[in-house]
């Protein structure tokens, strides 16, 4: 009688959308740190934990320079009240599965099936992946910014009626968060998708309820005004600092080439910026040594430069970016959904895919002349909203048996195929050594007064979950060949801002 029980509780909390979306949830982040191990891609990740975790050994602080002060102030906090732990990354992974757990509940309200289910065990996984294998700053809010879009989209259509205060709080708070840690993954991720939204509602012929609509301006406009307000305080603090006015002139430019690469050497390019084909390698890999900020001003004409928006430069783009998506294993993922909709009862699919295959071209189109579609960062932030978008797309999904071993095996002859093309990118090992042992006997190693050194790419081989010891690159001579770090007052010692002008590795 009691195991009866128990088994119908289980069920019926099984049928709520909250339940079934925090059990596909915890299955996805197991099966993914199950494939890799958790590790970080990009320089500016490594920057804010190196500030968070006082490695110059000089002080502790909130100025991470690539997110808001206000983020960086709160995890110096956490930082301090429990040293063990590398709150940097707990804080990624926390807000990453709360907007995925987010976006299922939403899902699985709409679809009550097993090939629901797995659809979205689908996306949970290919974006499991690149959040919590390679976590990154603008992918946390690039996943925060779609999730709260997607719960607006929820509300627009009708499926929140009671309680919608709560869900006007996760907009507010979701958006505002997403703005303060990357307010450039907001601008691009959330743009796209609201583009999809609207798609959405004039291919469906959804008639907005007028009170609906003007609910969600409250969270909106509040969301806006907080982020202005704190964005400009973060400002402020730069500019008041000695020596940190400097962070506000050139981040931005660092940042972008530091996340979105620029674009391949050209003569011409060469030419404006007064750079040869070395130098400019040098200065895109990010590792140089500048004098007068001479490198940082380049930085900022390079950013500027990017490609014009030509035919020649147009057909350059048809003749590179759509062939090397095929090397791109989140592109895989979000053609995966859109078959499955198949199983959705919905009209108008076609016309709703041939959007999003315009809109996605597009965007790209912009990043291409912006600066380049050669990172993984610029991928996720395209494609994760073609994801949420095919997730709009699928309502009452339904299956018969022969379907769903159908979908099963295709699904998995197509995963064995992924994973011979792309094993060796999708399985990744990371240094297990102690960081400050091992860099103080590689040093000790080289027996020379002065030692050259890629930090970013030293610590970047370790687990994300491992926290940089204080005081890591103190007394050891380091010369830090990892140009940004010349930005910040903390490491005047070891970059040697005054040793020249752009140098070779």
């Amino acid at each position: 009688m009691k195991k009866e029980l128990i088994i119908n509780k289980a069920k019926q909390l099984y049928s709520k959308p909250q339940a079934r979306s925090l059990l596909l949830n915890v299955l996805a982040l197991v099966v993914v740190l199950l494939i890799g191990a958790p590790h970080y891609e990009y320089d500016m990740d490594v920057m804010m934990q190196a500030q968070l975790f006082n490695i110059s050994g000089a002080w502790s602080t909130g100025m991470i320079v690539f997110s808001n002060i206000y983020v960086g102030r709160f995890l110096k906090l956490l930082c301090e009240f429990m040293t063990g732990v590398n709150w940097y990354t707990v804080f990624q992974y926390v807000l990453t599965f709360m907007a995925l757990w987010k976006i299922g509940q939403l899902f699985l309200k709409r679809n009550f099936s097993r090939i629901a289910n797995l659809t979205f065990l689908i996306f949970a996984l290919f974006i499991g992946y690149e959040c919590y294998i390679c976590p990154s700053y603008m992918k946390t809010a690039a996943i925060l910014s779609v999730s709260a879009l997607y719960v607006c989209w929820g509300i627009l259509v009708g499926e929140f009626t009671q309680k919608r205060w709560l869900q006007h709080f996760y907009i507010g708070v979701a958006l505002l968060l997403a703005g303060l840690i990357s307010w450039k993954a907001l601008l691009l991720s959330g743009s796209l998708t609201i583009v999809y939204i609207i798609l959405y509602m004039l291919v469906r012929k959804v008639k907005i309820d007028k009170e609906l609509g003007k609910e969600l301006w409250m969270p909106f406009v509040s969301a806006l005004v907080l982020l202005v307000i704190l964005q400009a305080l973060d400002y402020r603090e730069y500019q008041k600092t000695d020596d940190w006015a400097q962070v506000n002139q050139y981040r931005s430019a660092v940042e972008q080439v530091g996340m979105f690469r620029a674009p391949t050497y050209r003569a011409d390019l060469g030419e404006k910026l007064e750079l040869q084909e070395y130098q400019y390698n040098i200065l895109v890999d990010g590792h140089y040594i500048t004098s007068e900020w001479s490198a940082f001003e380049k930085l900022e004409e390079l950013t500027q430069a990017g490609h014009d928006l030509s035919g020649k430069n147009i057909l350059r783009f048809m003749r590179t970016v759509p062939v090397s998506l095929i090397q791109v294993s989140m592109f895989y993922g979000m053609f995966v959904l859109w078959l499955l909709l198949f199983f959705s009862h919905m009209d108008r699919e076609k016309v709703m895919l041939a959007a999003t295959v315009i809109v996605t071209g597009l965007g790209y189109l912009i990043m291409f002349i912006l600066a380049s579609c050669s990172t993984s960062m610029v991928h996720f932030l395209i494609l994760l909203p073609v994801g949420i978008c095919a997730l709009m797309n699928g309502n009452d999904m339904q299956a018969t048996k022969e379907e769903r071993r159908s979908a099963l095996i295709y699904l998995v002859l197509g995963t064995i195929v992924l994973y011979q093309g792309m094993g060796s990118s999708i399985i990744t090992v990371t240094n297990k050594e102690n960081i400050n042992e091992d860099l103080t006997r590689t040093v000790e190693g080289l027996g020379q007064p002065w030692h050259a050194v890629c930090l970013n790419e030293y610590l970047k081989s370790y687990s994300a979950f491992c926290r940089y010891d204080e005081g890591l690159i103190a007394d050891k001579n380091l010369v830090v060949i990892d140009g940004a770090y010349t930005l910040i007052p903390l490491y005047n010692i070891c970059t040697c801002r005054r040793a020249g002008t752009l140098i070779s590795r």
